[in-house]
């Protein structure tokens, strides 16, 4: 997936979220976005532990969509 800017980042909509679990314990989060020209990017993070705030998330999201996360 090519690098965001901050602007691309922040123009994006998440239209995906979800908790994905194995045997009832937390494996990953995927996360799916939307940029200004209708592309979709779909992804999982590893990082977010179950609990992460909606503010954290969305941290992550830009962090991963410019590059630094």
């Amino acid at each position: 997936m090519a690098l965001f800017s901050n602007a691309q980042a922040n123009g994006s909509t998440i239209v995906r979220m979800e908790k994905r679990t194995r045997n009832g314990s937390h494996e990953a989060w995927v996360f799916g976005v939307t940029d200004s020209d209708g592309n979709y990017y779909d992804w999982e993070d590893t990082s977010l532990n179950p609990s992460s705030t909606k503010a954290q998330v969305k941290a992550q999201i830009k962090n991963y969509l410019i590059g630094t996360g």
